[in-house]
C-alpha cells in the first residue's frame, strides 16, 4: 500500500509531464500474488500444531481471502478514482475498460480474490511436492507456451481456441456485431477461476501432512 501511496503522490506532482508516472494496481496486484504465497505455510503449521482441524483452516481461509480481497480491492479501486481525476498514473483497468468505471469495484475484487487463491494455491501445491516435483512444474510452466504453439500447428483452430478462452479473462469476447470488452465478463472468469482454484486446493489439502 506504501508504494500505491508513493505512485499516487508523483502521479499528482508530475501529471503535467508527458507519459503517465508509475503504475496503481499493477503494484497492487503483485502484493496480493505476495499476501497469496505467504498466507498458507506459516497459518497452517500452526493450525495443526494447535489442534485445528484441516476443515476449519480451509474455511477460515476463504473467509479471510474474502475479506483481504474486499479491503484490497475497495482500496485500490478508490486509489484509481482519485488517480482518474487528479493524477496522471498507469491503470490496469482504464488501459483495458477505457471510461466504464462501473465495474471497477467488482473487478479489483475478483482480481485480488484470483490472485490471492492462486498463489496460495501454488504455495499449497510447492509445500506438499519434493525438491524434484518442484523443478518439475517450473520446468513445465516454462515450457507451456512453446507446446501451445506446437498443439496449434498440429490440430488446426487450437491454438485460437486457447487464444479465445484466455482473452475472456481480460473480458475479450466475440459477438456478431464485432469484438466486445467487458469488465463484468472479466470478473466473472475470474470468480470462476478463484472457486475452481479453492475447490482444488480442498483435495490437496485434505492429504498434505504438516512440516
Amino acid at each position: 500500500m506504501l508504494i500505491l501511496s508513493i505512485n499516487l503522490v508523483l502521479g499528482i506532482v508530475l501529471k503535467g509531464v508527458p507519459g503517465p508516472v508509475g503504475s496503481i494496481d499493477a503494484a497492487a496486484f503483485i502484493f496480493g500474488m505476495f499476501v497469496g504465497f505467504e498466507l498458507f505455510k506459516e497459518a497452517f503449521t500452526f493450525s495443526i500444531i494447535n489442534g485445528i482441524s484441516r476443515k476449519t483452516y480451509y474455511l477460515s481461509n476463504i473467509v479471510s481471502t474474502l475479506m483481504m480481497s474486499v479491503f484490497l480491492g475497495s482500496v485500490t479501486a478508490i486509489v484509481s478514482l482519485i488517480s482518474f481525476e487528479f493524477a496522471d498514473n498507469i491503470v490496469l483497468y482504464s488501459l483495458l475498460y477505457s471510461d466504464d468505471i462501473s465495474g471497477l469495484f467488482l473487478w479489483n475484487f475478483a482480481m485480488f480474490f484470483a490472485m490471492i487463491s492462486l498463489f496460495h494455491f501454488t504455495s499449497l501445491l510447492l509445500y506438499r511436492v519434493s525438491k524434484k516435483i518442484k523443478y518439475l512444474i517450473i520446468l513445465g510452466l516454462a515450457l507451456l507456451a512453446p507446446l501451445i504453439v506446437v498443439l496449434g500447428i498440429w490440430f488446426s483452430g487450437f491454438q485460437a481456441v486457447v487464444q479465445k478462452f484466455m482473452l475472456l479473462f481480460a473480458g475479450i469476447y466475440q459477438t456478431n456485431e464485432g469484438v466486445r470488452i467487458s469488465p463484468y465478463v472479466s470478473s466473472a472468469m475470474l470468480l470462476f477461476l478463484s472457486a475452481v482454484i479453492v475447490a482444488v486446493s480442498w483435495l490437496l489439502l485434505r492429504r498434505i501432512e504438516a512440516k
